[in-house]
């Protein structure tokens, strides 16, 4: 890029000796037509690596990111594992299998939380080996309906690395379309996370942020230099500052990881949802976060004040055999395929002990193979 640089200054001092009218310009009008210049063509050269419509994950100027819409067009090759699945909508989520308006007679839950409720092994979005999809098939092969004879149908709008701000965005602007009748939400490991600054300092619903946002996020130049500026930013407060810990900054600090669950709760309160709380686990083997269940404790205590149903994940996992607990993680974080299933059916237990399945109609089901 500094040859290009080089060349693109000789090429404007060949223009200043041969061109008689763009020598008779002001030289303001000069500079500032060659800034523009130099804008321009550093646009066009970031374009070009994404010109593909594979990508996963697009900038966005409410959530910082979410789901490239044409993801599933080209979904082979991309460690998805989507292909085959048809998706029409134009959500910002993976699981976009559903339409906004829906149908009579129909019970919807839906997650929210990272990427712990979509990966699987390798798989960047695993969407018939997560949590979320097992239920709903367990579900089904059990015939189980809602109260009332309702059917059950799942939304996954779980994305990776996002935090409860994020979540309560995506909320507003993604998720409230689908009307949902449940939401369960699995937040805390990135919010309890070191970032360069927190959520709330830099993502907003303001109007005007959103507009100019939305305007600098066609720029993949403005996203370069404001991602420079904030790794330039960390590291010069780093070497600035003696003892100086990086893991000292949360992207949510805990006081607003309590207000944002409280924000979930009363919309849940307005717009008629039951919330659930979804305990994060993670693989104690592998130490990777100690403020984590600090979190865990807020949303207890939480759970508690306005009576929300809560799903301690971690203290079912924690309670396993050594040998058993290590096959259900892939890593610090994610499951395997048999990690997701218990959680499937955790929550499945959950559900029923809230009364939410038509007792007539209940099967017997085994969910994990002997």
């Amino acid at each position: 890029k500094f040859d290009i640089l080089v060349l693109l200054c000789k090429l404007v001092q060949i223009l200043n000796k041969s061109s008689a009218r763009w020598a008779e310009l002001s030289p303001l009008i000069r500079n500032s037509l060659t800034v523009t210049a130099f804008f321009i063509f550093f646009e066009v050269l970031l374009h070009l690596p994404y010109y593909s419509p594979s990508r996963i994950f697009i900038p966005d100027p409410l959530t910082f990111w979410k789901v490239n819409p044409n993801i599933t067009h080209n979904a082979r090759g991309l460690r998805t594992n989507m292909a085959g699945v048809s998706r029409h909508s134009i959500s910002g989520i993976f699981d976009q299998e559903y339409s906004h308006n829906k149908p009579p007679q129909t019970f919807r839950i839906t997650f929210l939380g990272d990427s712990q409720a979509i990966s699987a092994f390798r798989h960047q979005y695993a969407p018939r080996h997560c949590y979320p999809k097992i239920l709903q098939a367990n579900l089904h092969k059990q015939n189980l309906q809602a109260q009332g004879g309702k059917k059950i149908e799942i939304i996954n709008g779980a994305i990776s690395g996002y935090s409860s701000w994020q979540g309560l965005m995506l909320y507003k602007s993604d998720i409230t379309p689908y009307q949902p009748d449940i939401i369960i939400e699995a937040f805390g490991y990135h919010d309890s996370n070191e970032g360069f600054s927190t959520d709330r300092s830099v993502l907003t619903d303001k109007k005007w942020l959103y507009l100019v946002r939305s305007w600098m996020y066609r720029s993949h130049l403005c996203l370069l230099l404001r991602s420079l500026i904030l790794r330039f930013n960390n590291t010069n407060t780093i070497y600035n500052n003696v003892g100086y810990n990086i893991n000292s900054t949360e992207r949510v600090p805990l006081a607003e990881f309590i207000e944002n669950m409280e924000s979930f709760y009363k919309l849940s309160q307005q717009d008629h949802f039951t919330l659930y709380f979804l305990l994060e686990p993670i693989n104690s083997r592998i130490p990777n976060n100690s403020r984590l269940p600090l979190y865990h404790e807020a949303l207890r205590q939480l759970s508690q004040k306005y009576n929300i149903p809560l799903i301690d994940a971690p203290q079912a996992f924690s309670a396993l055999p050594s040998d058993k607990h290590d096959r259900l993680f892939a890593d610090a974080i994610h499951f395997t395929p048999e990690g997701h299933r218990f959680m499937a059916k955790l929550i499945e237990d959950s559900l029923r002990e809230n009364n939410l399945f038509d007792k007539k109609i209940n099967k017997k089901y085994t969910y994990l193979p002997k």
